[in-house]
């Protein structure tokens, strides 16, 4: 599977065919083919983008990682100290995204919104009050704005 895959040839595939690729990939490591790991460490490597532009699916791989670091201990911890230095939950957790993510994380496929709503369901799902209000987000934040949690 990976074998048949260099950074040259996936630099040539449109970013369609990386995501096609991208999923199979993680389907094959679900499978247990041992081929799938190297091929996803390649593709998360290439600094290539490797998502839709557009929305993403609640099934993207994308949307998944998101909620999987929103919900991660490191992830609820670093929404909790951001609301404790004064800031949306998602000053925390958007660093955090950022690294795991890289190019796939922006505006540009809605990652930074979609992720902004996995974070409001998770401080709901905590106890936080929603103001109803959206605060803007320090400058090392990919995302702009984000909504204001109390505990």
């Amino acid at each position: 599977m990976a074998n048949k895959y260099t950074l040259e040839k996936l630099t040539a595939m449109s970013v369609s065919s990386r995501h096609t690729l991208y999923k199979n990939a993680l389907a094959e490591r679900v499978k247990g083919n041992p081929a799938a790991e190297p091929l996803l460490k390649l593709l998360e490597s290439s600094g290539l983008p490797f998502s839709e532009a557009g929305g993403l699916s609640n099934d993207s791989p994308i949307t998944m990682l998101i909620w999987e670091i929103a919900n991660s201990p490191e992830g609820v911890s670093a929404m909790r100290q951001a609301i404790d230095d004064g800031h949306p939950p998602m000053a925390g957790v958007d660093p955090l995204l950022a690294e795991a993510l890289g190019v796939d994380y922006g505006g540009h496929n809605t990652a930074t919104a979609t992720a902004g709503d996995i974070v409001a369901q998770k401080m709901r799902s905590l106890g936080y009050k929603d103001t109803g209000k959206s605060g803007k987000l320090p400058t090392y934040c990919i995302a702009k704005t984000a909504r204001i949690f109390l505990k």
